[in-house]
């Protein structure tokens, strides 16, 4: 048995017991964004934004960035993904970590000795689950190169990178240096505490470089280290096709996203689908929970499997 959970924003936004508060969904984050305790570099452009023909599109996140990002400097648009990156360094699981239902999930796989056969993938820049799990004392990597796989811990994919995603140190020195936010940087990268990657990428010599996160759009696309995420995108890929069963929490059929649903499709694995709204495609051995979402999950995966 090789289980593989991919969990999306509905996971976190559902965790509980989360502060300072619970991360927004897709259709919350503009506002989010721009309220006092949201990005200091999106309240600075909250004017200009505010009475962009983009804004209109704000419930709908994705849309609202393909525009803005086709269409607006390339030095903004840069300083607004940054901006999302530092503001999702702020959250982490609250104290009493026994209501967080990342902890109900992780106790209930440790208690059925699944931890073994079990991997994590996400979609979110956020680190509660792994907040989670290192207050848990519970032995995981992140993937982030071939290597990575020889080290012992659960595997952890973060397929549209991480907020904690900061360059290697030992291999570069860029003190006095500047960066066009057209250049593409490859450099490989190493995950760190939350607290630390705010202030890596508030080092002057950082400031200016793209946050090792894909755009919050449709395209998904990498603007530093595009090619280990493509890597990283691969090994989860792998760990799919060797799956026997996935269980997607949080996460919404977007038929856009082929990077993530066509190898979920072509896998021969059970699909544990939890939300109202499951994929259009329809597969053998496929489980759709409707009306159920992560604190159901917890407990009920178990029976599905």
């Amino acid at each position: 048995m090789k289980i593989v959970f991919l969990f999306g924003a509905g996971a976190s936004y559902g965790s509980g017991s989360v502060v300072p508060r619970e991360p927004p969904l897709g259709a919350d984050l503009f506002d989010r964004l721009i309220q006092a305790d949201g990005s200091k570099m999106w309240r600075t452009y909250e004017r200009v934004l505010k009475k962009s023909e983009y804004y209109q599109n704000r419930g709908d996140f994705e849309k609202f960035f393909d525009d803005f990002a086709r269409n607006e400097n390339v030095i903004t648009v840069q300083q607004l993904h940054n901006g999302i990156a530092d503001y999702f360094t702020q959250f982490e699981c609250a104290p009493n970590i026994e209501e967080n239902n990342y902890y109900k999930l992780i106790s209930n796989i440790r208690d059925n000795d699944l931890l073994k056969v079990s991997s994590f993938s996400s979609l979110n820049y956020d680190c509660i689950l792994e907040d989670v799990m290192i207050k848990m004392k519970i032995s995981y990597k992140d993937v982030l190169e071939k290597s990575s796989f020889d080290n012992e811990g659960l595997n952890l994919f973060k397929i549209h990178g991480s907020c904690n995603y900061v360059f290697s140190s030992k291999n570069w020195n860029v003190q006095g240096a500047s960066f066009s936010p057209n250049i593409n940087l490859e450099i490989s990268v190493m995950a760190v505490g939350r607290e630390e990657a705010f202030e890596f990428y508030s080092k002057s010599y950082a400031s200016g470089l793209w946050r090792v996160m894909s755009l919050y759009n449709s395209l998904k696309e990498f603007k530093s280290s595009r090619k280990t995420m493509e890597k990283i995108q691969v090994f989860w890929q792998n760990e799919i096709e060797e799956a026997t069963h996935i269980v997607v929490i949080g996460t919404r059929f977007m038929p856009h996203d082929e990077h993530i649903w066509a190898p979920i499709y072509e896998s021969d694995a059970k699909l544990i689908f939890y939300g109202d709204d499951g994929p259009s495609f329809k597969k053998e051995n496929m489980k759709i929970i409707e009306n159920e979402y992560f604190d159901s999950s917890c407990a009920s995966f178990i029976n599905h499997l």
